[in-house]
C-alpha cells in the first residue's frame, strides 16, 4: 500500500503539530493516587503458599538427599560399566524373547495398560483445584 502524496503532507503536518504542541501540566490530584495505586500494588504478594507446599518440597528434597546418599555407599567393582552393558544387553534379550512368546496377548495388554493410564491422567488432572486469590492487606 502506497501513500499519495496529499496522503503524506497531512500525516507530516499531524506529526509536527503533535511534536510541537506544548504539553499541560498534569492535575495535582493524580500524582498521590497514582503513587498509593503503585504501593498497593508491590505490597501485596502474587500468591500464597500453603503448608502442603512447603512439605511437599521438603518430602522430595528429603527424599533426593536419601537416593544420593546411599548411593555414595554403594562399593561398585572396577569394571561395573562392561558387566552394566552386558545385564543391559541379556535384559534386552529376555524381553524381546518373552514378547515373541506371548505376541498374541500383546495388543490387549498395551489396551488395558493404555486404558489404566488415561483414567490415571482423567483422575490427576480433571480433580478441582482452588482458584489463586489475591490477597489484599
Amino acid at each position: 500500500m502506497s501513500m499519495s502524496e496529499s496522503e503524506r503532507t497531512l500525516l507530516g503536518i499531524v506529526d509536527d503539530a503533535l511534536q510541537t504542541y506544548p504539553l499541560d501540566p498534569a492535575p495535582s490530584s493524580i500524582f498521590p493516587a497514582v503513587m498509593r495505586q503503585i504501593e498497593i500494588q508491590r505490597s501485596t504478594p502474587k500468591f500464597n503458599l500453603s503448608w502442603l507446599d512447603y512439605a511437599l518440597s521438603g518430602f522430595v528434597a528429603g527424599m533426593a538427599g536419601l537416593i544420593l546418599y546411599f548411593l555414595q555407599s554403594i562399593s561398585l567393582p572396577p569394571h561395573w560399566p562392561v558387566q552394566m552393558q552386558n545385564d543391559i544387553f541379556l535384559m534386552g534379550q529376555g524381553i524381546r524373547l518373552k514378547l515373541n512368546q506371548f505376541q498374541p496377548q500383546l495388543p490387549t495388554e498395551f489396551y488395558i495398560v493404555g486404558l489404566i493410564l488415561l483414567m490415571f491422567g482423567l483422575i490427576i488432572f480433571t480433580r478441582k483445584r482452588a482458584p489463586l486469590v489475591r490477597v489484599t492487606p
